[in-house]
């Protein structure tokens, strides 16, 4: 009857030792789990980590030595070195931004005013590909669609400057070019053609001339667009902003008999872009 007693006893004294370690630092999770501690204090532990069941506990094996740690003296856990974290903050939360040598710059946009043209605000896009000399200083070259009564390809060069080399960066910028047309004019013009009233005799005429329409052919024209704005690089390769400049453009057309006709484009261009880097 003592034995019996006793191997109970026993049993109820391991069961009480097994539960009250399991208490003082049992485990939230399935087992520890690797990453960085970082402490206020400052020191990071690179090993495993566990919490106690009522979180106000982290056990840390970092190397061969365990040491536990209050759950307020911890700072932050992460899987990424102190390395890869300081990389994310330099590209993403600090100022400076440093792209790619070659980027592209895509652009959509309005030509506003001037409303003595009949076509009020054509519709422009451009692309261009560009190569930074320093980090402010870029130029390229680039392409796009115009429309006006017709379609027009401009062939431009342009040269842009930023204010900084932040993420959000204030630039101006000078576009230079001619525009090319890519299909047939829907321009046309009326010549006055007076009719005689007795074909022997040509001093004689109708009161009302008589008026004779012809088409014109496009011929293009020079295109000059100085415009400032600013660019914010939303992640490593791609950027977005907004552009307002002023246009200045002339489009020439010719027709029968050396006709001549040149049509000023001043405006206002509202673009909005992309550059990818």
């Amino acid at each position: 009857m003592n034995k019996k007693l006793i191997i109970i006893a026993s049993l109820l004294l391991l069961s009480v030792i097994a539960i009250s370690a399991q208490t003082s630092y049992p485990n939230n999770y399935s087992g520890y789990r690797r990453g960085y501690v970082f402490l206020k204090n400052g020191d990071i532990l690179k090993g495993k980590y566990i919490y106690s069941s009522d979180m106000k506990k982290l056990e840390v094996i970092s190397g061969n030595q365990v040491r536990i740690y209050a759950s307020e003296d911890v700072e932050r856990i992460t899987k990424k070195s102190p390395l890869e974290m300081a990389d994310t903050v330099r590209i993403f939360n600090q100022a400076d931004f440093k792209p790619s040598r070659i980027f592209n710059i895509t652009e959509f946009g309005l030509l506003i005013g001037n409303q003595d043209n009949t076509v009020k605000s054509p519709i422009i896009f451009h692309t261009s590909a560009n190569y930074s000399f320093t980090p402010l200083l870029s130029a390229g070259l680039g392409t796009g669609v115009e429309m006006y009564r017709e379609a027009y390809l401009p062939v431009t060069g342009n040269v842009m400057y930023k204010l900084n080399n932040h993420r959000t960066s204030p630039y101006v910028s000078l576009q230079a070019g001619y525009q090319i047309p890519v299909e047939g004019t829907r321009m046309t013009y009326y010549e006055v053609m007076p009719v005689s009233v007795n074909p022997g005799y040509l001093d004689y005429y109708y009161p009302y001339p008589y008026y004779q329409n012809s088409a014109l052919n496009a011929r293009g024209g020079f295109l000059l667009n100085p415009s400032m704005g600013f660019f914010h690089q939303l992640s490593r390769g791609l950027g977005m902003g907004v552009s307002v400049g002023y246009r200045f453009q002339i489009l020439n057309y010719t027709g029968d008999n050396d006709y001549r006709l040149e049509v000023n484009y001043n405006r206002l261009s509202v673009k909005l872009g992309f550059i990818f880097n």
